[in-house]
Order: C-alpha cells, then structure tokens, then sequence
C-alpha cells in the first residue's frame, strides 16, 4: 500500500499507542529495522515488552519509480514471566538487570551463598553494579531484617577509617569530642559491605582479619573488645593477587574474605542486554523526571551499542540521564545524546581557556519542567545573554549543535553567537 494514509493504528491494534509514532517514522523514511524493543502498558501494574520487527519487501521501488511500497510489521510480545512466590524474574533480579549468560550465573551463586554467613569477594570493574550484587546477598539472606551497612573504604584512610568501623571512645584522638558506635556494631546482626577493600591500608587489614578470625572488635581508645555477629562482603575493582605481590595487600586476609568470589562483568562483554538496561533506566527516569519517554531512536541505539562503555553501567545512566534532560517528545534520538558520546570535540569553555568561557552552574530539575525544546532553548539564550557557547553548556550540548537546532526551530531575537 502506499505510505500516505496508512492505518497504522488499524493494524497494529491494541498496541497502536505505544509504536505507531515509531513506525511511521520508520515508514516515512523507508528504514528497515530488526529487534526494537518497545514497552507498553500491560495493566495499571506493570508494562509489556514488545519486539518490533519492520521489513521492506520491495526494495528499490523508489528509484524505479514506482508510487508502491510492501512492508512486513512483525510485532511480538517478550515479557519475561513472573511466576508468583519467589524473585525468579531473571531480567531484574533485586536490580541485577540482564539475560546474558553470566548475569545468570552470579543470580544464581547470589541465590546459593546467600543463606550462609559465609564472606564473599565481589569483583568488578568501576560502575558494573557491586553494590547491588551486595544488596541481593543481604535481600536474600536471613539477616535481611537487619540492617546492611555499606563503606567506601577509598573514602577514608588510616585511623579514621578505623574509627568509622570499628568505633571510639570519647578523647581517643583529637576531635573525638563524643563516642561513637562504628559500623560494625551498627550492622550487629546483618551485613557489613566494604567497597574498594584493596585501597586499605595494612594496618586496617591487620585489624579486619582480627575481626574475622574472633569475631570481637576493639574500639579505637578502649581497652576492652566488643563481640559482634556481622557477614561481611567485600569488594574491589583493583586486582588483589597484583597487590599481594606487591606487598599491599594481606595474603592470609584475602583468603579469608575470598571464600566465594562473584565476578562482574563489564558491559561491553554483554552488549545483548544494552537494550534491557536502557528500558529499566527510562521506566525509572520517567519517574523521575515527570516525562512520557518511550522510544529510543534506531540512529541513538545504534551510537550507544557502538560505545566502549568504560564506566559501565553507571556511566549508561549518566548518559541516559543527560539525554532525559535535553530530550523533548517521547522519543530519544541521536542529538540528545552528549557530545562525548558523538565524538565531539570539548568546548573550549569545558578547557578553561578564559573567564568569559567558564561554565554555567544550572539546575536540571528547572530545565526539565520546560518540556518544549524551542522553549528551553530559548531560556538557556536568555539566561546566558545571548551567548552560544554559555547556553550550550548550560544546555549540556555541543556549540555546533546548538546553533543547528536554533536554526531547525527557526528560533530568532538572540544574539549574535560569541566562542
């Protein structure tokens, strides 16, 4: 049938909501595409997940001239299933999002270990998602009724550290105008999570392996010990063995922490479930940010599967982030998506390079009540008097693309660009 007038809303029935936006996009520029992954509402509770496949039956038909065009929509329900009586979604396991093999794997050695007391060695790179696995140990456990009570250990060093595990008495050090419980008596009876174990120092690994071994913590300035009943997790992106052999880390305590490992993978070994994640970060950021995003376009797809994704899944929310706040509609495209995901050369304001370029301190939250992109830009061009570059970073975009979309809007009234 021809592309003008088709009844897209006819065909596609129940759904026509949530895909005919996309696919008449899809048909109005003759684009096949294969696996888009599209949510729909299931019932007040909950969504659908649907798999969209469009295909071109007749090839070349515009060069030939010919006025017709043949599609083929396929349009498949993939919901995970739900089955009632136990956390089973393995999609989103106590939020563990993935379908690939190893995601798998660690929901199920979460599922094993987690009755014990046993301690666990959590190993990832930056961003993959340790805490969270942490979360699950606890969730699914019998301490779950207990508190868990997590620690950056890179965030503090030496003897504070100590003081902020383990406890002080009033006057042990200076500034100790008060006593203090610490952590581990804080998470008596549940779990201790210690972030980034490997950048301690010997001392505390000293004083961490007494805890494991008796059980009994010292507050820092007392004399006597205190019995505590903790589980204690740990994790590290850092490679501990390396750090054994250079005399950073203990031996003996990294056997006694490490009597069942989980290792995470980065997101770059498991692209297949890019797509799930970005579905379960756009449900929550619509929430978040009061908005109806429910598409993401094939040429922003496809910029996001391309990328290396070094910070992992944290970075993935950065960049989702950035793009729910410049975005308008219910769609995400290409555009919406930072600079440094474009290959787009830094702002010279970003470098510093003089007073005049130095950035705009703004507040997202206001940005995102101005849903139309034309009126947020036009606000940005205000707020920075008219300067290009200011409201780019205001708006966290590139210069060069600002000036595009002001010309695409046909925005007028500001001032003359200045770099």
């Amino acid at each position: 049938t021809g592309l003008e007038g088709l009844p897209i809303v006819e065909v596609l029935g129940y759904y026509a909501a949530e895909v005919a936006e996309a696919v008449q996009e899809l048909l109005e520029n003759r684009q096949s595409v294969r696996n888009l992954y599209i949510s729909a509402p299931k019932d007040p509770n909950g969504e659908r997940l649907l798999l969209l496949n469009l295909t071109d039956l007749i090839s070349g038909s515009e060069e030939e001239g010919s006025s017709e065009s043949a599609w083929v929509l396929t349009l498949r329900d993939v919901t995970p299933d739900r089955p009632l009586g136990g956390p089973r979604d393995r999609t989103s396991f106590h939020g563990i999002i993935g379908r690939d093999p190893a995601v798998m794997q660690i929901q199920e050695l979460i599922l094993r270990v987690a009755p014990f007391s046993t301690s666990v060695l959590i190993l990832g790179p930056t961003g993959s998602g340790k805490e969270l696995v942490a979360q699950a140990i606890h969730a699914e456990s019998d301490r779950k009724a207990r508190p868990l009570i997590a620690v950056n250990c890179s965030a503090l060093a030496g003897e504070l550290l100590e003081s902020e595990l383990f406890g002080h008495v009033r006057g042990a050090f200076t500034g100790a105008i008060d006593s203090r419980k610490g952590r581990f008596r804080e998470a008596d009876g549940g779990t201790l999570f210690l972030d980034e174990i490997g950048d301690t120092s010997e001392s505390f690994q000293t004083s961490l392996l007494r805890v494991l071994e008796t059980g009994e913590i010292q507050p820092v300035g007392q004399d006597r010990t205190v019995k505590v009943n903790v589980r204690i997790l740990c994790a590290t992106s850092k490679d501990l063995p390396v750090l054994i052999e250079q005399g950073k880390f203990r031996e003996d305590l990294y056997y006694r922490i490490n009597a069942v490992t989980i290792n995470i993978p980065p997101l770059s070994e498991r692209p297949g479930d890019l797509q799930l994640l970005i579905d379960a970060i756009r449900r929550e950021f619509n929430h978040q940010f009061k908005k109806a995003v429910r598409f993401v376009s094939r040429d922003a797809m496809q910029t996001l599967a391309q990328h290396s994704w070094p910070g992992n899944v944290r970075e993935l929310r950065h960049v989702l982030e950035h793009a729910f706040i410049v975005s308008s509609g219910p769609m995400i495209t290409k555009g919406d998506l930072p600079d440094t995901m474009l290959n787009v050369a830094t702002p010279d304001l970003q470098r510093g390079s003089s007073p005049a370029h130095a950035p705009i301190e703004h507040d997202p939250s206001s940005l995102d009540q101005m849903l139309d992109e034309s009126h947020r830009i036009e606000y940005a061009l205000g707020k920075s008097g008219g300067n290009v570059t200011r409201a780019a970073a205001l708006l966290g975009m590139h210069r060069t693309t600002l000036r595009r979309r002001i010309k695409a809007l046909g925005i007028e009234g500001h001032k003359s660009p200045r770099s």
